[in-house]
This record gives structure tokens, C-alpha cells and sequence, in this order.
């Protein structure tokens, strides 16, 4: 019997695999199941208020679920409940100085096809998009996969200066002249709360860098997928400033530079901050620019459920939320206080967190390689517990040796993965 013949694959699709298969498959084995033996410090979920959690979304589908959620979702860009909860959720706790509304709002299935219908409706297939490094690892497949952008990286160096402006601005123009084509760079994407950092950039840096795409023309994108996540005590660390404050009414003339508004998006996602990543909602904000939000409208029509709209509309109306963040903050910081100290008594470098739940710390002090960061990495691995290598964020090339470390873990987990990672390196020598 003849061998049937597999059709053969279109080349777009071949040079999608190709590019973006090895980025799957370490998303994919992020997210395998968990070994009981072995604490996780290395997957970006917020596992801290998942009891309260369950305890709402059970409250609002014996509340509000109907027949009429089992239809088809309802709005142009979301539904319209959750579009007025997400609009005075940022409102309330992002300040933005004009007022976000629905029609601002663009609902899709998460911060990544947010990104990507935000990518398809402001590029061209071939052109770019600058991202300071390290960052999250999935920028590149996501305005690649379907809009056929590429990803150009901006290598910002020290890591401990990297979000000022001093550091920054010059890795922005370097990046930028040395691109293949610097007139086919249509946006910068910064990510603030930074992630792997948990830093925030500060106000003056942000103007800096809005100052800096206003002289090129480009789109702003600010992920601020992290924000609501402010745990730091140290008065001196920047707070975290949403790019929605930064600009009033239709232009922002600071400095002698016009920023005009229409460039200015934000992205979000109910993931991080609640925990919820298997929810699968997030939307897009674009306060000045209704072609960009009908062209992301249609390239999100219907990602996002009725049922998961239900949860997360009475998710941000809960009278509970405001008590649910700060504990999620006091956690943060709880876990944040253990990990900062043992990081100082083993004299291991660290940048001082304060927003986000991630750390960024360098386990290998004078790394030659990134075949020894790799190696500390899974010498803790052999000691049962997993951290995150730096190479995977994509940062300059003179900063190996880097890991990053979740603090969202339950507190019983975490002390013990914090306690297997000081005993690695007192029985390594390496402290």
C-alpha cells in the first residue's frame, strides 16, 4: 500500500516553525506538569491569592452565570461590562491623566494577542520593533507569528543602570542606527514593571525615553502587565508610573518634543497581577487612536469567552479587591524579605526589587560563558530546585551568570527552595 503523501506546508508557515518552535517548546516545558519533589522558582505565575480567588469566581458564576452567558460574546472590542470594570480598575489604580473609557479598550485572549493585533495594525510584514534586553521571551513570536514583525533587541548595559535614562537612551540610538533598516522601526516596546528586573523606570527616565520616539516616530507600547505589584520598603526605589500618566490632552509638548498620543498603547493582562493566567484575558488601550483599535478589534473578534468575562467583570467590581491586592503586596514582600537576605549573607549580587515578583540576581559571579550560567543552573536543578537563566531573556551579551526567581510561589514552597539554594552554594564552595 502506498505511503500517503503529507501536503506539504505553506513557507510562511515553514519559516514560522523554524523561527518560533524552540521558544514553544520551552513555553511548553515551563508549563508541564510539576514534579511534588522539586520547588519552581522559575515560571512567572502568581500563585499567592488563589484560595480568595477561587472563593470570587465561585461567588460570581453562582451569582451571574446564565443561560444568556452561553451565547455569543456581546460588544464591539469586549464585553461591555467588563470593558467599564477594566476602564475604572485602571482609573483607580493606574491614574491615568485622561480617563480611560471603553471605547479606549480592545479585549483579547491575553497581553500577547493584544500585542499582536497591536503589531499587525501599526507594522508592515518585515518591519521592526525595538526591545530593551533581557525581557520576556515571547515578545518575538508574538508580533512575529501572524504580523510578520521582527524583533530588534537593544542591549542596555549595566544591568544596574539599565532603566535610567543615561543608559538606555544611547542603547536606544545604537540599536536603531545599527538596524538593517532604521526607517522600517515602527515602535519600542518598554515593560514596566520590568520583567526580569522587578524594577520600575522612573518617571523622568519614561519622558526620556517618550522624548526619544517622538524625534524617530515611533509607536510607545508599554507592557505593564506587573503593575499593581508595589512591595518594596525602600523609599529611595522608583514607583511604578503607568505611560496612560504621562501625556494630557491630545499632545505632550515637555522638553520641547510633541508626543502625539495616537502612538501611545498600553497592554495588560489579568495574568500576573490576579494569577489567573488560564483565564485568558488581557486587552489592549489606545486612548487616541480609533484605527488602531478597530483594526485590533477585528483581529481579536471573539478571542476571549463570555464565561471568562464573567469572572473577571466581577473579579475588578469585588469589594474585596482592594483587601486582595494589599495582601497579595504584603505576600510579595514577605517572600521578598526572605530571598534579599540570604541573597546579602551568600554575597550574591542582586538588583533590589520592588514591584513585579520577580528577582534578578547573579548566581555566577565571574561567569566566562553562558555554558556557566547553564551549569549553575541545572547544578541547582540536580538539587531539586529550578530557576530561571538569564540567557533566556535575551540581554547583553557582558552580563552572564544571571537567574531570574519568582517570588509568587506559596510561602511554604518558596522558604524551602530559598533554604535548597543557600545549601547549594555552601556545599559548592561557590558562598
Amino acid at each position: 500500500m502506498a505511503e500517503t503523501q503529507v501536503p506539504p506546508l505553506s513557507n510562511r508557515m515553514n519559516d514560522i516553525i523554524q523561527t518560533l518552535l524552540p521558544a514553544a517548546a520551552a513555553a511548553a516545558a515551563d508549563h508541564a506538569e510539576p514534579n511534588p519533589e522539586v520547588v519552581n522558582l522559575s515560571v512567572a505565575d502568581n500563585q499567592l491569592i488563589r484560595s480568595e480567588l477561587l472563593d470570587i469566581c465561585k461567588s460570581a458564576i453562582a451569582k451571574d452565570l446564565t443561560q444568556e452567558t452561553f451565547n455569543y460574546p456581546m460588544g464591539l472590542g469586549g464585553d461591555p461590562s467588563l470593558m467599564q470594570a477594566i476602564s475604572s480598575f485602571f482609573n483607580t489604580y493606574f491614574k491615568p491623566s485622561t480617563p480611560v473609557t471603553p471605547d479606549h479598550l480592545v479585549v483579547a485572549a491575553g497581553a500577547g494577542f493584544s500585542l499582536d493585533a497591536l503589531a499587525s495594525s501599526i507594522c508592515e510584514p518585515g518591519d521592526s520593533i525595538l526591545v530593551p534586553g533581557p525581557c520576556w521571551n515571547s515578545f518575538g513570536a508574538y508580533i512575529y507569528c501572524h504580523a510578520g514583525v521582527r524583533l530588534v533587541p537593544v542591549y542596555p548595559a549595566p544591568y544596574s543602570a539599565a532603566l535610567t535614562s543615561h543608559t538606555l537612551i544611547p542603547a536606544l540610538e545604537a540599536a536603531y542606527d545599527g538596524a538593517a533598516d532604521p526607517k522600517r522601526i515602527k515602535g519600542l516596546i518598554i515593560c514596566n514593571p520590568h520583567n526580569p528586573f522587578g524594577q520600575c523606570y522612573s518617571k523622568s527616565a519614561l519622558q526620556a525615553v517618550l522624548k526619544w520616539c517622538a524625534q524617530k516616530g515611533l509607536h510607545y507600547i508599554s507592557d505593564e502587565v506587573y503593575g499593581g505589584m508595589e512591595f518594596g520598603r525602600d523609599t529611595k526605589s522608583d514607583k511604578f508610573v503607568s505611560a496612560l500618566s504621562l501625556l494630557d490632552g491630545s499632545s505632550d509638548s515637555k522638553n520641547g518634543t510633541t508626543f502625539d498620543r495616537s502612538k501611545l498603547h498600553v497592554l495588560w493582562s489579568a495574568s500576573k497581577l490576579f494569577g489567573i493566567p488560564g483565564i485568558r484575558l488581557g486587552c489592549l488601550i489606545t486612548q487616541a487612536n480609533p484605527m488602531v483599535r478597530i483594526g485590533s478589534i477585528i483581529s481579536t473578534y471573539n478571542q476571549s469567552s463570555s464565561l471568562s468575562a464573567l469572572l473577571l467583570t466581577h473579579l475588578l467590581n469585588s469589594v474585596e479587591l482592594p483587601a486582595l491586592l494589599s495582601k497579595n503586596n504584603a505576600l510579595l514582600a514577605k517572600s521578598y524579605d526572605l530571598l534579599s537576605s540570604t541573597l546579602t549573607r551568600l554575597g550574591i549580587e542582586f538588583l533590589p526589587a520592588n514591584a513585579g515578583f520577580v528577582v534578578f540576581a547573579k548566581f555566577v559571579k565571574n561567569a566566562k560563558s553562558w555554558e556557566d550560567e547553564a551549569a549553575l543552573v541545572q547544578g541547582l536543578k540536580e538539587h531539586k530546585v529550578i530557576v530561571s537563566a538569564g540567557k533566556g531573556f535575551a540581554g547583553a551579551d557582558e552580563e552572564k551568570g544571571w537567574v531570574r526567581i519568582t517570588l509568587a510561589v506559596p510561602w511554604e514552597q518558596f522558604s524551602e527552595g530559598i533554604k535548597r539554594i543557600e545549601n547549594f552554594f555552601l556545599e559548592s564552595g561557590l558562598a
